[in-house]
């Protein structure tokens, strides 16, 4: 992923100096631009962060679409500290504010990027991998960002647990250069697994679906036409191998208002008992470092 946008700033001097031809920009001691990142529905805070005593100063604050937030009002507060807050987050307040500070000296800008994520994301968000993983095993997930800073990298995960590079929980790590690794999966892992990366010219995700298999069993979430096809599990002991195929047809069917829709698809179980499981989804896929088929499903 990659994040940039040289020509914002030309823009910005332009609007501004339209929009304020009789003011003096002046400089201040802290970061002139920031990050921020939340979920859809929560409520979100973005604050300047100025420190004074002077009493003729006054901050202000400037939307994305470039209105002037003049008052409160059902969807947007402002604290007592000048802070901007938006009561109810949603994927159209996404983009780069600006908070204004006024003073007789003059005036200064600090933009802050907002990105909004979705609580569930649609089928057509999924842009990486449909990985399936044994219960008990580990998993783990690249993200490699190239961003010009200040930038932001953190990951979501079920339930929309948030990690940031180099945060550790009990099962759940992310290394410096953006991998998730998570150990011992359990059925409750299975879900959707989101790399976002923001700075203050642009935001893009990487978001994958896991699937966690309990006993050799393959489970398709969130079924698409490009899951039809010629299935292959591959059972394997000492004795030899055990090949069972099985065919699945995917139907599409028209939308539906307050009832659940998408597609369909009609599964038979695969009654084998072996020491190893593999799964062949039309052609074979890649095998590991050990010469074994992976259990990778894309």
């Amino acid at each position: 992923m990659r994040l940039s946008h040289p020509s914002l700033y030309i823009l910005l001097c332009v609007f501004f100096l339209t929009l304020l031809p009789d003011l003096t920009l002046i400089s201040v001691s802290y970061s002139p631009a920031r990050v921020k990142t939340a979920l859809e529905g929560s409520k979100v805070h973005l604050e300047c962060g100025v420190i004074t005593s002077d009493p003729d100063v006054k901050v202000e604050w400037i939307l994305p679409d470039l209105s002037l937030v003049e008052e409160a009002n059902e969807k947007i507060e402002i604290s007592e500290k000048g802070g901007l807050v938006i009561l109810n987050g949603s994927l159209a307040d996404s983009g780069v504010y600006h908070c204004m500070i006024r003073s007789k000296a003059g005036v200064d800008l600090m933009p802050l990027r907002l990105s909004i994520k979705q609580r569930s994301l649609g089928p057509t968000a999924f842009n990486g991998q449909k990985v399936t993983v044994e219960k008990g095993k580990s998993l783990s997930l690249h993200c490699d960002v190239a961003s010009v800073q200040p930038s932001q990298t953190l990951w979501y995960m079920p339930k929309n647990q948030v990690l940031h590079p180099t945060q550790k929980t009990k099962k759940a790590e992310v290394f410096a250069n953006g991998t998730l690794a998570v150990r011992k999966l359990t059925l409750e892992d299975a879900g959707e697994y989101s790399c976002l990366a923001s700075n203050l010219y642009g935001v893009d995700m990487l978001s994958h679906v896991v699937e966690i298999s309990s006993d050799g069993t393959l489970v398709l979430n969130k079924v698409t036409l490009a899951d039809e096809g010629k299935y292959t599990c591959v059972a394997r002991n000492s004795a030899g191998d055990d090949v069972k195929d099985m065919k699945i047809e995917v139907e599409s069917q028209e939308p539906f208002i307050n009832a659940q829709a998408g597609c369909h698809f009609r599964q038979r179980n695969i009654p084998v008992q072996s020491l190893q499981l593999f799964w062949f989804v039309n052609t074979v896929l890649p095998g590991g470092g050990d010469g074994v088929p992976s259990t990778n499903h894309q």
